[in-house]
């Protein structure tokens, strides 16, 4: 009897530590709720609902592809994803002004409250939204070496607008080499204290996580970027007055020697001068564009 009694304590402390053990490597959700919709149609309508309803509006975690939004009156905060098999997936909640809290955290009473504002203000509303078709790419910004990245069932989704803009190229790109054209951004960017981050693979470049092209007879640009709910005025460096006075023949002794210090500055960190884009700089999204497949890009 006194073996048995030992065998079932152990067996309920290996249980209870066990679970201990689980519950805090995991957060758990809230509540799902399921669509009769594809996630394309679901982030739609979430897209839409956002844009006309911009108060509603918090933020996107870019590394995990969770949303925020706040529900007036009262501003409770949500934080929900995307995906698995048609869901929206409520993971955080939280009151105005304090932190969001995952489910373990918050008590009975306190959940149910949150399911039914989330549920009646924001997925019924969702529910009565026609879905439209709308251009996405997910994790469009992860490097191609790392193309299975964890979040694949919940991911960041970010819509993709088509233009095809071009303005002219600079004079060192039309006489030298396209390969100069990441180091005249970036030393822009520092000569007018503008946050700029370049990333160009053969002759096709993305400014910041905004929008992407390629270089051919002048600089195009063939799409922009935005996260979902987001309302932006496409503006691109190449129609700055800033930047047409950076490129301009007058300002080219400053600017080589910008771009001298540049490549100096790569070369004191063990690249040598002749180090250009390996094929780890090659992103998602020099991927998901037909126009832009890396097989049909020719390099001057």
């Amino acid at each position: 009897m006194k073996q048995f009694l030992s065998i079932l304590i152990f067996l309920l402390l290996t249980t209870i530590v066990g679970g201990c053990f689980i519950g805090a490597g995991t957060h758990g959700s809230i509540e799902t709720f399921y669509f009769k919709n594809s996630n394309a149609e679901i982030v739609s309508k979430v897209d839409d609902f956002l844009i006309k309803n911009p108060e509603y509006r918090d933020k996107v975690d870019e590394s995990s592809g969770w949303m925020y939004i706040k529900i007036p009156p009262g501003n409770d905060k949500f934080g929900f994803r995307i995906g698995g098999k048609s869901e929206i997936n409520l993971i955080a909640a939280g009151k105005e002004n304090e932190p969001t809290r995952w489910n373990s955290k918050l008590g009975a009473s306190e959940k149910q409250k949150f399911i039914e504002n989330f549920k009646e203000n924001f997925i019924d509303k969702l529910k009565k939204i026609p879905p439209t078709k709308v251009k996405l790419l997910k994790e469009p910004f992860i490097l191609s070496s790392n193309i299975n990245p964890d979040t694949t069932l919940w991911p960041h989704y970010v819509i993709k607008h088509d233009t095809l803009i071009s303005y002219p190229l600079p004079l060192e790109i039309d006489s030298t080499n396209i390969d100069y054209f990441e180091d005249i951004v970036l030393s822009f960017a520092k000569s007018t204290n503008q946050n700029l981050e370049a990333q160009q693979y053969h002759n096709i470049y993305r400014i910041n996580k905004e929008y992407s092209g390629y270089i051919d007879d002048s600089i195009y640009i063939t799409a922009y970027y935005r996260e979902i709910g987001e309302k932006i005025n496409f503006n691109s460096i190449f129609s700055q007055s800033d930047w047409a006075e950076y490129v301009s023949e007058k300002n080219k002794e400053n600017r080589e020697y910008d771009i001298l210090k540049i490549r100096d500055e790569r070369i004191d960190k063990g690249y040598s001068e002749t180090d250009v884009y390996s094929e780890h700089y090659e992103e998602l999204w020099m991927l998901n564009n037909n126009h832009l497949e890396i097989k049909n890009v020719s390099s001057k």
